[in-house]
């Protein structure tokens, strides 16, 4: 059942190059910036998206910029992430990385579940993590969950047409305990949203974060499966069919099968590698490049 199982025992594996001389084969870089990428192709792709080698992950599909030119970047921009937890781990990294204070209450936990925002005023960029409605598991202890009741779509609805918004949807791992239906009548509803800012706000660039894949979760296996992922990639392809060429999907599969990711929360390198992926595809400018 699961998507990938690791290997018990150490093989030795000896390659063989056929290219005369040359023992290194090499992938061939791409040459098309990230911003000018054909996005539905993003939808269509068969197969890797990236490599990594000597430590980093690198894009196979297009150019990415340079990490010193995100704060150029996010200048007066918002950042929404809208999810679960996973994506909240991004939050974390944004606060880290671009110095980004907290601008809502201060974490009670390390498994904050309340919507949490942050601002950089030297760059007036402004983030934020906002948990996606129920179905919302917070863990067996008492919690008010009144926060899980304020829907992505009424989230999405209530951008202004005059912000350069960049949003990230991610919806996995709180609705495998139900039939895929629930799923799919949720992304369904957030398409018309889009569809919605979309007319109103031109500005606006909207990302889908699509599954990762894991080894280990606290729950039972079958019911926390990262196989589950491929289903829903489906469905998201069925529902969004039609703005391929507008939305962004950011896959996340290859970046976590590549460098063994074992848990439902990637670690904190994987993290960053898919918030620069992220970022690659935010910086839309050619004054970011």
């Amino acid at each position: 059942m699961k998507g990938q199982q690791a290997l018990q025992h150490t093989l030795l594996v000896k390659v063989l190059v056929d290219n005369g001389d040359n023992l290194r084969e090499t992938v061939e870089k791409p040459s098309t910036p990230c911003s000018q990428y054909d996005l539905s192709q993003l939808w269509q792709l068969r197969r890797p998206t990236g490599y990594l080698l000597n430590g980093s992950w690198n894009f196979r599909n297009c150019v990415g910029i340079q990490q010193k030119k995100y704060n150029k970047c996010l200048m007066d921009k918002r950042l929404y992430m809208i999810g679960d937890s996973t994506i909240r781990y991004w939050f974390s990294s944004i606060v880290k990385r671009f110095e980004c204070s907290l601008t809502t209450e201060k974490w009670q936990t390390k498994y904050w579940h309340k919507m949490t925002e942050c601002y950089n005023k030297k760059l007036n960029f402004k983030a934020g993590w906002y948990p996606h409605a129920q179905p919302f598991y917070v863990g067996g202890s008492w919690e008010n969950i009144r926060y899980t009741s304020y829907s992505t779509s009424r989230l999405i609805d209530n951008i202004p047409k005059n912000e350069r918004a960049i949003i990230v949807i991610h919806l996995f791992v709180h609705f495998i305990a139900f039939h895929h239906s629930v799923f799919k009548q949720r992304m369904v509803i957030i398409r018309l949203s889009i569809e919605r800012l979309f007319l109103r706000n031109k500005n606006a660039i909207v990302m889908i974060k699509g599954p990762h894949t894991f080894t280990q979760s606290s729950a039972n296996v079958v019911r926390l499966c990262d196989y589950f992922g491929f289903l829903y990639s489906k469905i998201m392809y069925e529902v969004f069919d039609g703005l391929f060429d507008r939305i962004v999907l950011l896959n996340n599969k290859d970046i976590t099968i590549a460098m063994h990711n074992k848990y439902i929360h990637p670690r904190e390198d994987i993290v960053n590698y898919m918030v620069d992926q992220m970022l690659n595809f935010a910086c839309v400018n050619e004054v970011d490049w």
